[in-house]
């Protein structure tokens, strides 16, 4: 589905609700979670949002996806003892355009959040992300020029624990950072994974600035990252703040383990996972070509395009593309040669 901006009539009244909402002196932030057959496990995640300490206002826009089950029931069973949570009943487009059409439809808030109908989050997970964001524009002010200049995209993620279906803790995080998250690093692997995901205004501006063909993006929360680690700064937290709910729904999940997130990656690449970031990848270098450097530019066109097993080879060994563990890298590396990454 092509276009980002909610275009129907019922996604329009959804907002009605905060048209004469009164500005409030302190920062706005709003969360945005896309569901679609989310009735198992999101009251859970609804009520986590709700209970953040200390962040401030916060509304939470819920964009439902077309379910045919119970959850538009239980979000507007909730909205009853939540004035600042929404429902905007859609049209069915995938989750990448349904988290577009929230980032178009939630407007003039000062910091955005992704969420996934089926976490948990923290007491301290939004509180913990407003922070670092404020402080990174509080330095990156008192450091410009002038007061006035605009501030920089700015892409907070963190860490989270694996949990099973009921939340128990498998003992296991996901991905922390190990080393700089680039162009080279984001091209490859979405280490900011969308539930973790808080932006300033200026990103979710740059983000909905363009016309996008969202069905040339595979994964919205990897090309958020693509796009600050381009045009802004992200700032990742090592410590995690949710609870990410490991099930048999899990669009993609993470896995448990090394052995098991090994596994997950190699039933993944069969199912042509690689090819769908390849052509994401080349898109977004056409697409946000200038945020990119010369090199960069050329490097991802050569990687992509490869062809023959010599030149692949050649590549492989080469590349400035990786992911953020070494081990992975390898693996990143032989899918390469096997065939994987064709744009």
């Amino acid at each position: 589905m092509n276009g980002t901006a909610p275009g129907s009539a019922a996604e329009r009244r959804g907002m009605e609700k905060t048209a004469d909402r009164t500005e409030s002196a302190a920062k706005r932030t709003a969360v945005l979670l896309s569901s679609y057959n989310g009735e198992r496990f999101i009251r859970e995640q609804i009520e986590s949002i709700l209970a953040q300490e200390n962040a401030g206002p916060v509304d939470l826009y819920v964009r439902d996806d077309a379910s045919s089950d119970g959850t538009c029931g239980i979000v507007r069973e909730l909205m009853k003892a939540h004035e600042n949570l929404f429902l905007i009943e859609g049209a069915h487009a995938g989750s990448t355009e349904s988290f577009f059409s929230l980032l178009h439809a939630a407007q003039d808030y000062d910091y955005y959040a992704l969420s996934d109908q089926d976490d948990v989050w923290l007491p301290d997970k939004l509180s913990s992300a407003l922070a670092a964001l404020s402080d990174a524009e509080r330095g990156a002010s008192s450091g410009s020029a002038g007061k006035d200049a605009s501030p920089a995209p700015l892409l907070y993620a963190c860490t989270s624990y694996l949990a099973d279906p009921v939340l128990r803790k498998s003992g296991h995080i996901s991905q922390t950072q190990r080393r700089a998250i680039t162009f080279y690093n984001t091209a490859v692997q979405n280490i900011c994974m969308g539930h973790n995901q808080v932006m300033n205004r200026a990103l979710r501006d740059l983000l909905t600035s363009m016309p996008l063909d969202t069905g040339k993006i595979y994964a919205h929360d990897m090309w958020i990252t693509q796009t600050a680690s381009a045009a802004g700064t992200i700032l990742f937290d090592n410590t995690p703040h949710t609870l990410y709910r490991q099930h048999e729904g899990n669009e993609l999940g993470f896995g448990t383990g090394p052995f098991s997130w090994a596994k997950r990656r190699f039933e993944r690449a069969k199912s042509g996972e690689t090819e769908k970031i390849a052509r994401q990848t080349a898109y977004f270098v056409d697409t946000m070509a200038s945020y990119l450097s010369e090199e960069e530019i050329r490097e991802a066109k050569a990687f992509l395009s490869a062809r023959s097993f010599p030149d692949r080879l050649r590549l492989a060994i080469r590349t400035k593309f990786y992911r953020q563990k070494k081990t992975e890298t390898v693996l990143f590396r032989l899918l390469y040669l096997s065939g994987g990454y064709r744009a």
